[in-house]
């Protein structure tokens, strides 16, 4: 169905390089918004598996208003672009992981009712 891209999607601009950059800690909160509304339109499975990774890494460390903003925009992506998931999740059975955390974070988060 998708074909594996011969290695054009480079991940090292935003799984280590992007991160690396000086002022990243300034711009995170940026990036982070641009990736949410990047996985509600974007259609290629290679860059939301990315996307996706980058998220449950550097976007579940942020407020927790943003928390809640990503796990909303992912159960967005998850309910109403079903197809696209289902390519993702046939493409990359690793999204599974990045889903996982994003869900566990946010999960921990409720689960701090005090």
């Amino acid at each position: 169905m998708f074909s594996t891209p011969k290695k054009a999607l480079d991940d090292t601009w935003l799984l280590e390089t992007i991160p690396a950059l000086p002022l990243f800690s300034d711009v995170r909160e940026t990036i982070t918004k641009c990736l949410r509304q990047a996985i509600q339109v974007e259609n290629e499975p290679a860059c939301i598996a990315r996307y996706l990774e980058f998220l449950s890494v550097w976007g579940v460390v942020e407020s927790d208003t943003i928390l809640d903003n990503l796990a909303l925009d992912v159960t967005q992506l998850v309910v109403e672009r079903c197809i696209v998931i289902q390519a993702l999740l046939t493409y990359n059975p690793e999204v599974y992981d990045s889903l996982f955390d994003i869900y566990l974070n946010y999960m921990k988060k409720v689960g701090k009712f005090d």
